[in-house]
């Protein structure tokens, strides 16, 4: 037989304070948690999440006052409350996903809506005339009708301000989860028990980290999940495959298609190999006595539980897991080719502005020198002061610069080394010398023939 609320409670405090006997006001306290707790939990059960969300409320809040709120008493009603507030969370945003479906039919609705209050504001506008006067002497009731609604948007204004400091169904659950977390973590050098408790409180926090699209933080809760679950539970526990089967859902929130992959075949071999022992328990008890049957029927904690029944569950997810692993692999191959087809674009754009380049470069004349051929072009300003020089200078002689930077004279267009220069200076000396003399005798015979004829 169930203990009773009141024996329960009466335990709960004895437990907390065993020096002292409880007085009836604690006992009546712990009972009264422990009634609106297990209201709570059967709610949650059913579906009826506002009803369980106001129970667990009340059981908290009682059982905050008597313990504290850090007390070993106070961790299973955190838990609930926490689960709770997460499912009325997924209903709330399941609502608002609803209403903005309906939105789009809501305008259609609108617009019929105004072209039929055109229509009537036409015949109304025939007859505006005639209530000129008794519309002067409604406006002033209006007027203070007016003020007085003002007054009152202010106070709903003030409201409206208070419930957006409200804080949200889905961060109270995450508040109510760590709470329980550390409670639980407390317990676990004396209980190791508890360790599963901190698991599931993990998992529920993981499935926050979802709601609220925080996936790395999800991932994490989920990973420290499962690293508990693998150290205190059987390996073919429906909550190991589970939480891979939550986690591989994280993975393919933020594109790890291959981690999550790997996460749903780890949550579909934990099934099968559940499986595979049920059947093997299944085998085991057809050679039972009736006397066993009996036996094992007595100590089971869900009198209506039978291994083909869990059977018969599992072989139901089976197909939903198998078909997340197909549609990752499509995800995946999508997501490769979206990949491909972005690079071979970014390639084409780049090969493309290149190739324009090049073609307005060859263009262009004022681009700058060919280089289709190896004698290098001269600007024009160049050439022309040259062809100035050439047509300046004396065809006798020039003067240039060799590559070895000694001097060389150029006579009638003919070079000569440096060892040639002084013989041809000295020519060029010894005929200038020549051409004085010849000129200085006849500018004497000239003198002589004139004074000759001045003398005749």
């Amino acid at each position: 037989m169930p203990e009773t609320p009141e024996k329960a409670a009466a335990a709960v405090v004895a437990s907390s304070s065993p020096k002292t006997s409880p007085s009836k006001k604690e006992i009546d306290a712990a009972t009264m948690a422990l009634n609106h707790f297990a209201q709570g939990k059967r709610h949650l059960i059913v579906g009826d999440i506002p009803s369980a969300v106001n129970s667990l409320q009340e059981a908290c809040k009682l059982l905050a006052d008597q313990y504290g709120e850090t007390a070993p008493e106070c961790g299973d009603a955190y838990f609930s409350y926490g689960k709770a507030l997460l499912e009325m969370a997924r209903m709330e945003s399941g609502v608002i996903g609803n209403a903005l479906e309906g939105e789009e039919g809501s305008v259609e609705n609108e617009d019929e809506d105004s072209e039929a209050d055109g229509d009537s504001q036409e015949g109304e506008g025939e007859g505006e005339g005639e209530g000129e006067s008794q519309d002067g002497e409604e406006q002033e009731g209006e007027a203070q009708e007016g003020e007085a609604q003002e007054g009152d948007n202010e106070g709903e204004g003030d409201k409206t301000e208070e419930d957006d400091e409200e804080v949200s169904n889905l961060q109270l659950s995450w508040e109510m989860l760590e709470l329980a977390k550390i409670i639980f973590e407390k317990q676990t050098d004396t209980n190791p028990k508890m360790k599963e408790k901190v698991a599931e409180v993990y998992l529920k926090l993981g499935e926050v980290g979802l709601e609220s699209e925080n996936y790395t933080q999800g991932i994490e809760d989920f990973k420290r999940c499962l690293e508990i679950q693998t150290n205190v539970l059987n390996s073919d526990d429906r909550f190991i495959a589970e939480t891979q089967y939550q986690l591989g859902i994280a993975f393919s929130f933020v594109d790890e298609f291959d981690l999550a992959i790997e996460s749903f075949k780890a949550a579909v071999s934990v099934l099968e190999c559940r499986i595979g022992n049920l059947e093997k328990i299944q085998k085991e008890k057809a050679d039972w006595t009736e006397e066993q049957k009996v036996k094992d029927a007595a100590t089971r904690v869900d009198p209506f539980y039978t291994e083909q029944g869990e059977i018969d569950e599992l072989n139901q997810l089976l197909p939903e897991i198998k078909e997340k692993i197909v549609d990752m692999e499509q995800m995946k191959k999508d997501s490769e080719e979206r990949v491909k087809a972005a690079a071979a674009m970014e390639l084409g754009k780049m090969v493309k502005g290149e190739s324009s380049q090049g073609s307005s470069s060859s263009q262009n004349p004022f681009s700058g020198p060919s280089t289709s051929s190896n004698k290098e072009a001269k600007p024009i300003m160049v050439v022309r002061k040259k062809r100035k020089l050439e047509e300046g200078e004396s065809e006798d002689s020039k003067k240039v610069k060799c590559e070895n930077g000694d001097s060389a004279s150029v006579v009638n267009g003919s070079k000569m080394t440096n060892g040639q220069t002084s013989n041809a200076v000295t020519e060029r000396k010894e005929a200038s010398d020549d051409v004085a003399a010849e000129l200085k005798d006849k500018s004497s015979e000239t003198v002589k023939k004139v004074e000759l004829k001045s003398l005749s």
